[in-house]
């Protein structure tokens, strides 16, 4: 044995026996892989489609325009393509080793496996990993280094080894393609990883506030406990659950929702807390009850943060997908409870749900019992649904709708500031809305990590639903991960009334002046938009903006028509003033864009303004809309022969 590793594995452990111990605890892995091949030939046909492309060096990363793209073969591991960090650092997490091992898995061809051995070896050897005269002393580098655009950043070695390392392992341990060199070089390198981790991952995150902190700390109690051969290993498996479980109580929010207040990140970390679950049954510790409870409140925050047509709002840096159902299924792995996917079913086609799920089969423990348990769901009854409410003010986030079914109308309105980091967007005050199984107001998406001016417009308060003075942001955008000062902002209340449900926040961003937005879903119907304006600069310009997702959008006499094939909306509005039609941009996935539409109202300052959005099926009748303003706070709406009354002032907005 190379006498580096002798060093740091405890006295008198063989490679024989090491291997030994994972050939038993991977035995499994052909019945999986036999049953998949049976039950998911869909499945199986993606994953053999993936591997290869990646046998031919294409892969699908930021910045490849969402198609995979040749990034060299074997990888260029320290070519940071398309101007765009997030490209070398999502390559160096090897998530097409994956697909690799997985295709040698139910083909048997050896390719597969050889292409992942070669790029393990290629990759250890740049890296300076390999036990031998080249190795590189890692633990001489400064701090900085471990969050540099380098393939050894801290977050990088995190998820290789809580991720796509361990499946070299899992599918190809049992064979004759990893021989004693190999596996003691991969020990190796997995060592130096963890001890990194332990070294700096809690330097960084001293308040393990952070989703990166919780992917780092997996990463370390995977390998301690796969790998109990290490002397550090019991220290490293304390440090790593203490540390878990504390990112648990310091992100996780009492009513649901994590505190970055992204969904996208929240159904990550679902998935992160998760596999904690997953990795305690596989090596039997125990995880204490209030761990237990503060994942199920939150496996129901995925819920209500899914739109009804089933795609995710996608706030902040978010992406509009379904992956609530990935929240769901380790909801499932986790905890043997199918609830969040029966929950599901009551807005999403059940073929969906199951195709999805069944993806995170290489994650599952028991795969027969998960395909049989995937046959079976079903809506729930009326009963057993969650409340149609979630209002969050530690996060800044509500959630209404009408109901779970996919038709029912719906809005999340977010306020909260100072952000808790740079996953936040200057969106303060802005909502999405949602109708009749159509999104008709937006949040414009992600895009891109990279410092661009297409990242900057996506975060601006310009592309968002929401009120501006001046033309001016809430706070200052310095790049892609970094704001200026911000001042206070938050949701005030939730109300419900047999009208409506509304939902009340304020800002300070333009201080002395006070915003405060209501917004109400009226009679699970329609929706009103209220805006008051307290002090502040009398000659500003006020600037309205509704992000519509539609591209054919036309001005009308009294507002605004946007029509699709299936619903369209109407737009009436309190001012006087003449909408503005705005060209604007969506991302649904990384590096793919499509268009869409602005209605801008700008005004000189007024203290009141009061919009309306009313959606409705365009084969039928528009309905016919009167909006008057009775005196300060005081509105009267006509809706065909429905007569509507609204009161409102800086503490209250009530629909009569």
């Amino acid at each position: 044995m190379i006498e580096q590793l002798r060093n740091v594995l405890k006295a008198d452990v063989t490679i024989k026996e090491i291997r030994q111990r994972l050939i038993h605890e991977n035995k499994t892995a052909t019945e999986k892989s036999e049953l998949i091949i049976k039950e998911m030939p869909n499945y199986v046909i993606d994953i053999i489609q993936k591997a290869d492309n990646a046998l031919e060096g294409k892969l699908l990363l930021p910045g490849t325009d969402g198609i995979p793209k040749f990034v060299g073969n074997p990888p260029a591991w320290f070519n940071r393509m398309n101007d765009d960090n997030e490209f070398l650092w999502q390559l160096s997490r090897m998530e097409h080793w994956m697909y690799l091992v997985e295709a040698y898995s139910y083909t048997g061809k050896k390719r597969y496996a050889l292409k992942v051995i070669e790029e393990f070896t290629d990759w250890n050897e740049q890296m300076g990993l390999t036990s031998d005269s080249n190795q590189v002393d890692y633990f001489a580098k400064p701090i900085d280094f471990f969050v540099s655009v380098h393939p050894m950043r801290i977050l990088e070695c995190g998820i290789r080894l809580y991720k796509t390392w361990p499946f070299i392992i899992e599918h190809l341990i049992n064979t004759d393609l990893l021989d004693d060199d190999f596996l003691e070089m991969y020990l190796y390198s997995v060592y130096i990883q963890a001890k990194l981790i332990a070294t700096h991952s809690p330097v960084f995150w001293p308040n393990a506030d952070h989703n990166h902190y919780i992917m780092e700390c997996l990463g370390l109690l995977t390998s301690s406990l796969m790998f109990p051969d290490f002397k550090e290993s019991e220290n490293w498996s304390e440090l790593a659950f203490r540390e878990l479980d504390r990112c648990s109580q310091k992100q996780l929010t009492k009513v649901g929702g994590q505190i970055e207040a992204c969904p996208s990140y929240h159904n990550g970390c679902m998935f992160w807390f998760g596999m904690v679950m997953i990795i305690a049954k596989k090596y039997n510790f125990p995880i204490s009850n209030a761990y237990v409870e503060r994942f199920k409140k939150n496996l129901d925050f995925s819920m209500h943060s899914m739109r009804p047509t089933g795609k995710t709002y996608p706030l902040g840096d978010s992406h509009a997908n379904n992956l609530a159902i990935m929240s769901a299924v380790f909801g499932y792995f986790a905890l043997d409870d199918i609830y969040w996917l029966n929950h599901l079913a009551s807005f999403l086609p059940i073929p969906e749900i199951q195709s999805v799920a069944l993806s995170f089969v290489r994650y599952c423990l028991t795969p027969a019992q998960f395909n049989a348990d995937m046959l079976t769901i079903h809506p729930l009854d009326k009963a057993q649904l969650l409340e149609t409410e979630l209002y969050n003010e530690e996060i800044g986030q509500a959630f209404i709708r009408s109901g779970w079914d996919k038709l029912a109308q719906g809005f999340a309105l977010t306020c909260r500031s100072p952000v808790q980091n740079g996953h936040a967007h200057i969106d303060l005050l802005s909502f999405e809305y949602v109708a009749l199984g159509k999104t008709i107001v937006t949040d414009p998406g992600i895009l891109t990590y990279k410092d661009s001016e297409e990242r900057k417009f996506l975060k601006s308060t310009a592309a968002h639903s929401t009120l501006m003075l001046n033309h001016k942001d809430f706070f200052e955008y310095i790049n892609s991960w970094k704001y200026g000062p911000q001042k206070e902002g938050k949701l005030l209340d939730m109300t419900k009334s047999q009208k409506a449900v509304t939902v009340r926040g304020h800002h300070w961003s333009y201080e002395p002046t006070e915003i405060i937005r209501a917004v109400s879903l009226v009679e699970n119907t329609f929706l009103v938009v209220y805006d008051r304006i307290a002090s502040g600069d009398k000659d500003a310009l006020v600037s309205r903006t509704y992000h519509l997702d539609y591209t054919d959008v036309f001005l009308q006499e009294k507002g605004v028509l946007a029509v699709s094939e299936d619903v369209s909306t109407l737009i009436i509005d309190s001012s006087s003033i003449t909408a503005e039609i705005k060209k604007g941009i969506l991302s649904d996935i990384n590096d793919v864009t499509r268009p869409s539409k602005r209605v801008v109202f700008s005004n000189p300052l007024e203290e009141e303004y009061l919009t309306i959005i009313y959606p409705y099926n365009t084969k039928g009748f528009a309905p016919k809309i009167n909006l008057a303003k009775k005196a300060k706070g005081h509105y009267s709406i006509k809706i065909d022969e429905l007569i509507y009354t609204i009161e409102a002032d800086e503490n209250k907005f009530e629909v009569r």
